[in-house]
């Protein structure tokens, strides 16, 4: 449940990463677009149009600045597989499209940016640009360009919460919802276990694990004559959990070696494993409590089940939202344009710093 919730809060964190970065369509990348010359302008102007949205176009100039600054903030200064790198592109393509299609609509509606929001965030531009001593000519034409990139990103986020906001899953749909993934609300097995480990430094030679093996098989044996674990643990075991007599509590799969939860599979609670090799020494496990998976009542996880069925809904409603602005406006993407996506494999390796866009 919990990395499931981390995928999905992953995923999320990376679309907004995205968005903040194409906020600046219409008004470019900050900093880039301070920096180009009267030269840079002209191959604005004179630039072959990479994207049409309605009246709107998007030259390979322009693009060339917003993919440039995508390309940094997702994957800042390291090397991203060209295939990746290509497919990160047309993503791009898509996201201004998309943006393009949704202000607009934004502004139809009546929505308007947060005025307090705002001026927040120009304060901290007005005190970055101030300590960068600009002068002030280049800090009003900075800001200005700055109030618009964060109200044009104000206005897109609340247009998504207005249409998130219309969907309510009704009773029988999250019941289907559970019923329906019922991997989702089950709770995974547990193991709970003991252990008494005979630590050997790694350098060791063949000899001192022998000899540390038939120590754990003396121990092994006086278990079976009846001494208690937790007695042996506190006395040998070389383990944190010696001083609560080997006790490691209840662990999901995965959290000891899989010779160790192979051995714990084939026992009983109560019973010990053999000395088994682990990466510390030699260990021998009890098993204390085995839980087997099982699926949590529906009354138990009904607000979760909710909060799941009502987050995928939402994502669905602004998905189709989308695709419907898109379905009613002109659209032209010349992807020939673009970097071609190797055929076979991820292809070569490339510096974002090399990053050049699109092809040719």
């Amino acid at each position: 449940m919990i990395r499931e919730f981390a995928m999905c809060a992953g995923l999320n964190m990376q679309s907004r990463l995205l968005a903040t970065v194409l906020a600046f369509i219409g008004v470019f990348i900050m900093d880039a677009a301070y920096s180009q010359t009267q030269a840079d302008l002209r191959e604005v102007a004179s630039s072959k149009t990479v994207i049409k949205v309605n009246d709107t176009t998007i030259t390979r100039a322009e693009f060339d600045v917003i993919f440039k600054g995508a390309v940094r903030w997702k994957y800042y200064h390291g090397e991203v597989p060209e295939k990746e790198l290509a497919e990160f592109q047309r993503q791009v393509a898509q996201d201004i499209v998309e943006q393009h299609i949704t202000y607009p609509e934004a502004i139809r509606r009546g929505i308007k940016p947060d005025s307090e929001r705002i001026k927040r965030g120009t304060d901290d531009y007005v005190k970055k640009y101030a300590a960068e001593g600009l002068s002030e000519e280049t800090k009003n034409n900075l800001l200005s360009r700055q109030r618009q990139q964060l109200e044009r990103r104000d206005v897109l986020v609340k247009l998504e919460q207005q249409i998130k906001s219309e969907i309510v899953p009704s009773q029988e749909e999250v019941k289907k919802f559970y019923q329906n993934h019922p991997e989702r609300f089950t709770d995974p097995p547990q193991i709970r276990v003991a252990s008494i480990l005979l630590k050997v430094d790694p350098s060791a030679g063949g000899d001192v694990w022998e000899q540390t093996h038939n120590d754990a098989l003396a121990l092994v044996e006086q278990l079976k004559a009846g001494k208690d674990f937790a007695v042996i643990a506190k006395e040998k075991s070389d383990d944190k959990s010696a001083e609560m007599g080997g006790d490691m509590g209840y662990l999901h799969q995965g959290m000891l070696g899989a010779n160790a939860e192979t051995a714990i599979a084939s026992i009983q609670p109560g019973e010990i494993t053999e000395p088994l090799i682990m990466l510390e020494g030699v260990s021998v496990f009890k098993l204390l409590d085995r839980i087997h998976s099982t699926q949590r009542s529906f009354d138990e996880v009904s607000e979760r089940a909710r909060g799941l069925v009502k987050r995928e809904m939402q994502e669905r409603a602004w998905k189709e939202f989308k695709q419907g602005l898109k379905s009613k406006a002109s659209i032209f993407i010349d992807e020939s344009q673009f970097m071609p996506i190797p055929k076979e494999g991820d292809g070569v390796r490339i510096k974002v710093g090399n990053v050049n866009t699109p092809s040719g």
